[in-house]
């Protein structure tokens, strides 16, 4: 969608408004949006079970594409190219909720409109969310599908801290974990301390 509709559609049209955030440097939990984005970015380590191209979501999940293919024939005759709640599974009301976005960086707004339409919002037939995880809600990456470790939880519980909570808090748990910075923690340590959590749990799994 071109950014001005986007936009106008974000400030006037949507049912529950949206903060347009004006400000590059923090969103409304007092963290920097460089900051959230990066965060985001580690759920690609989360397995939601999400399967859009195969076997449908980890809720609505068919026995073959064959099943899959069949129903998804009969969603589009009975909801005739509306978004079709079941196929769609908690996505369903992406198109309605903007991606469930409560704020916004106008900074990232053009980047992100790109990837919206008037159908579907932000999810494709096939494909899932086609939105880049760093822009998407913590709403979304923090969906109970995806809630599968004790790593999982900490990164979703980090991304709801302001900035200075969040040295804080790596600073009273994680002390042996000493990184050069302002404080003892910087973001990039952070990065890297659940970037190696994350590993270690996918070797746990493998064995």
């Amino acid at each position: 969608m071109e950014s001005t509709k986007f936009l106008e559609l974000v400030v006037f049209k949507k049912q529950r408004p949206v903060d347009v955030m004006l400000r590059q440097g923090e969103d409304r939990h007092g963290m920097n949006w460089g900051t959230y984005e990066r965060l985001a970015a580690l759920t690609k380590y989360i397995d939601y079970g999400c399967d859009f191209t195969e076997l449908g979501c980890k809720q609505y999940r068919f026995k073959n594409k064959k099943e899959k293919e069949e129903q998804n024939a009969k969603w589009k005759e009975q909801y005739e190219g509306k978004p079709y709640p079941s196929l769609m599974c908690c996505c369903g009301g992406c198109r309605y909720s903007i991606g469930y976005m409560r704020v916004f960086n106008v900074y990232s707004i053009a980047k992100v409109a790109r990837y919206y339409n008037d159908k579907t919002g932000f999810w494709r037939e096939d494909k899932g969310c086609i939105l880049p995880r760093k822009y998407r809600s913590y709403t979304c990456l923090n969906h109970s599908c995806g809630i599968n470790s004790v790593t999982t939880m900490l990164l979703f519980e980090a991304m709801r801290m302001s900035e200075s909570q969040l040295y804080r808090y790596f600073e009273k748990n994680y002390k042996k974990h000493v990184c050069r910075g302002m404080h003892s923690w910087s973001i990039a340590g952070i990065i890297r301390f659940f970037k190696k959590e994350f590993e270690k749990e996918e070797k746990e799994r493998r064995k």
